[in-house]
């Protein structure tokens, strides 16, 4: 008798880590991501990613302050939201099973989410209420998520080149927002240059320290500044007031309070979340392989999941959904360490501050100009970046058009937003998300145009001498 096949299921590629492309890690690389390092220099540079983390916790104080929240539940949201980091976080570190890319990425608070958040004081909720309209959200997102695997394996270099720069490009207005906006004292921003001039000679000094010169650069530049401008009297009362170790309550979310138009909303957030992670991934990618020619798709798609489940995990716990740091894959960057070590660090020290309202409170001190100094220097790596990634293939006339074109979207999202949303819906508004899906459309359009094959005939002269 014939013994009969057994069925096995086959799932997607993607899903098995060991058809990844194989990585040889550049010379000048100090750390790969399954490196260890030591015990003191990953805290250092975990403290240099919660640094950069810390200026982005001001996106969820606007939006609890938005919605109207006490003292209490202000300081309890903004404990879920570290919560939240720390989860994603986790999804997207995971060296193993079908989620995660396993590159160190460190995650902040999503500014594409913040008009989500906002709006949900149109509708009476508070984010804990809008927990079960933002968890099928995001699983609607995960459902869409595992549509992408084929768009991934056609994406070109110079499409994720725009959006590593234009992902670098963004932070500039937040920077100049924070050096720049005291304009009748010059003093903010002269001190913002000498801070950034401070952080950059640290990092490029060829000394011990130089990877802990974000660190030690935004330390003293901010001692400085709160010693020259001091706080308000009422707000250190305030936060002294503070509980020392508080742990966040969690709820579980009222399955009554589903709404429709809040789903729809944070599902067209789930989509615009995927090109800065796509931008990240790919210059880590870049930067851990010295034989990277195209993107790795195994990596993105599990990145992507982790994405969406990241989504999930943030309606469920009530606190905002973050995403993958720009600024903490320009700091890896930088300092040439790409050891998850450094990120798992950093989660455990995210948990913590979550249970520190007292913590939580002095880090939101930190001084607007040294907060621009830092911005202005991750930024200048993810430019790098990309400028790598987009000169990476020679430019033919197609894929001038691919970058220009794209870039030139970007630029004009940065500079005539007002005018842009009366031309286009909210979803497609933001520089990273405007400009990668102008760059790819351009792309998918014109590569019909492309000549596949070609032939050339060569003669070869025999009486050449040889």
């Amino acid at each position: 008798m014939k013994r009969r096949a057994r069925r096995r299921l086959h799932f997607p590629a993607w899903m098995d880590r060991r058809r990844d492309h194989r990585v040889r890690p550049p010379p000048d690389l100090l750390a790969a991501p399954s490196d260890t390092v030591p015990a003191g220099i990953a805290v250092g540079l975990a403290l240099q990613h919660l640094s950069v983390q810390a200026v982005y916790l001001l996106l969820p104080l606007a939006v609890a302050r938005a919605l109207d929240l006490d003292a209490v539940a202000t300081v309890q949201f903004l404990s879920l939201t570290l919560l939240a980091m720390a989860v994603t976080t986790a999804l997207h570190t995971m060296s193993r099973g079908p989620i995660g890319s396993g590159y160190p990425l460190s995650c902040i608070p999503a500014p594409v989410a913040m008009s989500s958040y906002v709006g949900l004081a149109a509708f009476s909720l508070t984010p804990g209420q809008a927990a079960p309209s933002i968890i099928l959200a995001g699983l609607g997102g995960l459902a869409l998520v595992l549509l992408l695997p084929g768009l991934l394996r056609r994406l070109p270099v110079e499409v994720a080149g725009v959006v590593s720069f234009v992902l670098g490009m963004s932070l500039l207005p937040v920077a100049a927002e924070m050096g720049l906006r005291s304009p009748a004292d010059p003093w903010v921003s002269g001190f913002a240059v000498l801070v950034l001039l401070g952080i950059v000679v640290a990092n490029v000094a060829n000394w011990r320290f130089a990877s802990f010169g974000l660190l030690l650069g935004g330390g003293v530049g901010s001692v400085i500044a709160l010693a020259a401008w001091t706080p308000a009297t009422a707000i250190l009362a305030e936060l002294w007031e503070q509980p020392l170790f508080s742990p966040p309550e969690l709820a579980f979310p009222p399955v009554t309070e589903f709404r429709l138009d809040v789903t729809l909303a944070f599902l067209v957030i789930s989509v615009g979340l995927l090109p800065g992670v796509l931008a990240n991934v790919l210059t880590l990618q870049r930067l851990g392989n010295a034989d990277w020619l195209k993107p790795d798709p195994g990596p993105l798609q599990r990145s992507f999941v982790a994405t969406s489940l990241g989504l999930v995990s943030a309606g469920a716990l009530g606190g905002m959904v973050a995403t993958t740091s720009a600024g903490g894959v320009g700091l890896t960057a930088a300092t040439r360490l790409m050891s998850r070590r450094i990120i798992w660090v950093n989660l455990a020290i995210l948990v913590g501050l979550a249970c520190s309202p007292w913590l939580i409170g002095h880090l939101l001190l930190l001084p607007a100009p040294v907060s621009a100094a830092m911005l202005l220097f991750i930024a200048c790596f993810m430019l790098g970046s990309g400028v790598q990634q987009i000169a990476g293939r020679v430019l033919d006339k197609r894929r001038t058009c691919v970058v220009g074109l794209g870039l030139s979207a970007a630029f004009l999202d940065l500079l005539a937003r007002e005018h842009l949303a009366a031309l286009l819906p909210a979803a497609l508004l933001g520089p990273v998300t405007l400009g990668f899906l102008v760059s790819l459309g351009v792309h998918v359009l014109t590569l019909p145009l492309v000549t596949r094959r070609t032939e050339a005939v060569i003669t070869l002269d025999e009486t050449a001498p040889r």
